[in-house]
């Protein structure tokens, strides 16, 4: 509410939370507000979320196009972003991860630990904790600026995850590891 968020740019008829998404099927999602693809959208001015699917094309692809939008604009721009934790040994490289680090755009990086990263699978029809994930803030000097990144703001993220998304034996009260990271755009 802090921000006037009202848009994520991957989601579905069925699995949306702001008034305005992104999604595959603008086709026919149009009835339900739907914007268009992630693809089709340009991305100026405000504050957005992103939870692109675990897909290492379409995780790439996004942190292109979120580079370029903050590069281009003079407009307050911030994005919030939730990816898998790849980038940990035996897994490889994670180029989405890399592109963004050297952007120099995050402002914010917090891992969610695997039994606090909640997610509901609609073809099994349950909630899974599939892999720990970041949680990234991408922003832009005007961003910086208008979107304040504090700490009730890293306060309300850590809440998010410990709320009633914890299985009844790890007590890790921390909610994951927290680095603020000063941007220096």
């Amino acid at each position: 509410k802090k921000f006037n968020i009202d848009f994520e740019l991957f989601a579905s008829s069925i699995n949306f939370y702001y008034k305005n998404y992104c999604s595959l099927f603008y086709d026919l999602e149009k009835y339900f507000n739907s914007k268009g693809s992630f693809d089709s959208v340009n991305i100026k001015k405000g504050f957005y979320i992103a939870n692109p699917p675990f897909d290492n094309l379409i995780m790439i692809n996004m942190a292109k196009q979120f580079i370029q939008s903050l590069k281009n604009t003079n407009e307050p721009l911030s994005i919030l972003i939730t990816i898998p934790q790849w980038d940990k040994p035996g897994y490889g490289g994670f180029e989405c991860l890399e592109l963004l680090e050297r952007s120099n755009f995050i402002t914010f990086k917090k891992i969610i630990p695997k039994n606090k990263a909640l997610f509901f699978d609609y073809y099994k029809n349950k909630y899974l904790y599939p892999v720990e994930i970041y949680t990234i803030i991408l922003q832009n000097k005007q961003g910086i600026k208008e979107h304040i990144i504090d700490n009730d703001f890293k306060n309300n993220i850590i809440y998010y995850f410990n709320l009633n998304k914890s299985n009844n034996n790890n007590k890790n009260k921390e909610g994951g590891s927290l680095e603020l990271i000063k941007n220096e755009n």
